[in-house]
């Protein structure tokens, strides 16, 4: 079988009005949300550290680091986790509140859409637009976890 290398093969994780587009190997687990510790000195976007593989790792509502407005957590919502970019931020892992299954995508570049980012906070997105008319954005990852503070 041949493969295609113009092909980005990537997770689509639901937010509550557009969905973030990472990479398929960033994605680690997805599980039900469960008890969240609340840290203190966090940004407002950082719910707090959840437990997954005897790690305490930073739960990040994406919506807020974008500019949204903090809500009640959502009915079906999940964490996706996901490895950490920075080696220097004292934590491996990183898991993001998303309010549905992610999903796995194939397209290839020219798919991709950019858009001007609006009122959103463009401090942490890389690429904000469409992909096959959905609203996706590319966070910039390192910059995030640059943010969150460090044990």
């Amino acid at each position: 079988m041949q493969v295609r290398e113009d092909v980005i093969r990537s997770v689509l994780l639901p937010l509550t009005d557009r969905s973030v587009l990472l990479p398929h190997s960033a994605m680690l687990d997805v599980l039900p949300e469960r008890d969240i510790t609340l840290v203190e000195n966090a940004p407002d976007w950082v719910l707090g550290e959840v437990n997954w593989n005897n790690y305490s790792i930073p739960l990040v509502a994406l919506d807020v680091a974008f500019g949204g407005e903090k809500v009640a957590k959502p009915r079906r919502s999940r964490i996706v986790i996901v490895t950490c970019l920075s080696k220097n931020i004292g934590y491996k892992y990183l898991a993001i509140r998303v309010t549905k299954a992610p999903r796995l995508v194939q397209f290839s570049e020219d798919a991709l859409k950019q858009q001007d980012v609006g009122d959103l906070n463009s401090e942490y997105i890389r690429f904000y637009g469409e992909l096959n008319h959905q609203l996706v954005i590319i966070p910039d990852m390192q910059k995030l976890e640059s943010h969150i503070a460090a044990k």
